[in-house]
């Protein structure tokens, strides 16, 4: 049985995109509009993170 780890990421914050993605995470889908603050959108990032069956380190 795998395990997936699920998180979502605001488009734009590239720290966070790529601390997530050395971890192992990747993309699978953008929620367009996903957040609104006052009269501003955001758009999410859908990422993922699959574990191995036998894999203890996370």
């Amino acid at each position: 049985m795998r395990a997936l780890i699920y998180l979502t990421v605001i488009s734009n914050n590239t720290a966070a995109k790529r601390l997530y993605d050395s971890g192992g995470f990747t993309v699978y889908g953008t929620e367009r509009n996903a957040l609104k603050y006052g009269d501003r959108y955001w758009d999410e990032e859908l990422m993922v993170l699959q574990l191995d069956e036998g894999r203890r380190d996370h």
